[in-house]
């Protein structure tokens, strides 16, 4: 017994250094699907680095700022406003004396390829979850980006056409690489 008593203690102490960091998620306005599956991409990837994701930054350790258009933070922190369809501005900088990041989208397409690219970078982190996210500000250079799918082999395409969780990846995988057309 008196040799668990050093390890108990041990892990007493260190508690609070393994309490879940906080990061706070705030979108300014009412996000349309796109970005609002961008964010929910961005929220596992931060959970399943261990954080806790809030939608007040007040108790949080980080601070994720979200929306379209130009707001008040990008301008603050004098970053490039994303102008046009599809474009994005992801920017570091600090919010209320926390690290945090602004992601920005020309409309909802913009801010999910925004979200999807930072939570691909969180998932890359060891310790600091902005700690490979940088600032970038794009622009798509070509308005239509497509796949267009035939089913040369109709037994090969029917194995896949009913499997509901190949479709999601599927599509997952067109959103990250900013495919925005499927025939």
């Amino acid at each position: 017994m008196r040799r668990l008593a050093p390890i108990a203690a041990l892990f007493l102490l260190s508690l609070p250094a393994m309490a879940a960091r906080q990061i706070a998620l705030v979108t300014e306005g009412e996000p349309g699907p796109p970005a609002r599956h961008g964010l929910a991409k961005l929220r596992e990837a931060l959970r399943a680095k261990g954080f806790d994701v809030t939608a007040s930054a007040a108790q949080a350790d980080y601070v994720i700022l979200a929306g379209t258009g130009a707001s008040d933070t990008l301008q603050q922190w004098k970053a490039p406003v994303p102008a046009g369809r599809e474009a994005l501005t992801i920017w570091r900088g600090r919010y209320r004396n926390k690290p945090a990041i602004a992601l920005s989208g020309g409309d909802a397409c913009g801010l999910m390829y925004a979200a999807l690219d930072t939570a691909d970078r969180v998932a890359w982190s060891t310790g600091d979850p902005f700690q490979y996210v940088r600032n970038t500000t794009e622009k798509p250079y070509l308005a239509e980006r497509g796949i267009s799918m035939y089913t040369m082999q109709r037994a090969y395409f029917e194995s896949r056409l009913y499997d509901e969780a190949h479709w999601k990846r599927y599509f997952d995988t067109l959103a990250a690489d900013r495919i925005n057309s499927f025939v």
